[in-house]
């Protein structure tokens, strides 16, 4: 159990469009069984400015510790054709690299978008509009998996 009753978490994301991982999050800590009278930090590891010596995963863990200290760091990596078993072994390795211990790899094997298409009441909140009623027409939560661009998708549901 956290002896401070703080949580400080830092994601590390591909894009600036996976800065919505943050809410899922927020959610999974907060239905974890200690989280109760938990107070979450969290913040987003923004390298883009930074000069790094390279774009190898490591290098940008390193800046993140530097520019983002936390309690427990999130690294999202599409699998993208690499596979999730690669990037679970790559995320590890620079992590040892890097001299990190304690972090949680989150590695979609579809479009992070994917995930977020199963919930109707989150995209409402997202596009502002909490309240609407129309249908948004969201694609069957079983078919997810067989969407070539989720994040075309997800845009377009943003819009209604």
């Amino acid at each position: 159990m956290l002896e401070s009753r703080r949580l400080k978490y830092t994601l590390l994301a591909d894009g600036t469009s996976d800065r919505c991982l943050m809410a899922i999050i927020d959610w999974v800590i907060a239905e974890l069984p200690v989280s109760s009278g938990l107070t979450i930090a969290r913040q987003c590891a923004v390298l883009r400015n930074l000069h790094l010596p390279s774009n190898q995963l490591a290098d940008k863990l390193r800046a993140t510790f530097l520019e983002c200290p936390c309690d427990i760091l999130f690294v999202h990596r599409d699998a993208e054709r690499a596979g999730l078993a690669h990037r679970l072994e790559e995320i590890t390795a620079a992590m040892v690299s890097a001299g990190g211990d304690v972090f949680v790899p989150i590695v979609p094997v579809k479009m992070t978008e994917a995930w977020l298409l199963f919930d109707q009441e989150a995209i409402r909140r997202a596009s502002d509009n909490p309240n609407g009623t129309i249908a948004l027409g969201m694609p069957r939560s079983g078919r997810l998996h067989e969407l070539n661009d989720p994040k075309k998708v997800l845009a377009e549901l943003l819009v209604y």
